[in-house]
């Protein structure tokens, strides 16, 4: 678990430092502009991504009907064994 937390902040850390740079490198936008603009979408990211990760684990709880289960070659009703 520590080891993926680790690694989600350094994805998100190089995510940052390459998007601030493209935004200020490429798009032509000052260094400050170019912090808010990779601050403003990272919030976004983060957020989108959150809420994302909520609604399947959500829905995974979810019982839809009745599930077929291919190792058993049987029809039961709900989902598990």
């Amino acid at each position: 678990m520590k080891m993926d937390a680790i690694e989600a902040l350094t994805n998100a850390a190089i995510g940052m430092a390459a998007s601030w740079l493209v935004t200020w490198a490429v798009l032509g936008f000052s260094p400050i502009a170019s912090a808010g603009i990779t601050g403003m979408f990272f919030g976004l990211s983060t957020t989108r991504a959150f809420v994302l990760r909520r609604l399947f684990r959500r829905l995974s709880r979810v019982e839809i009907g009745p599930t077929w289960h291919l190792e058993q070659d049987t029809l039961r009703e709900g989902r598990g064994a």
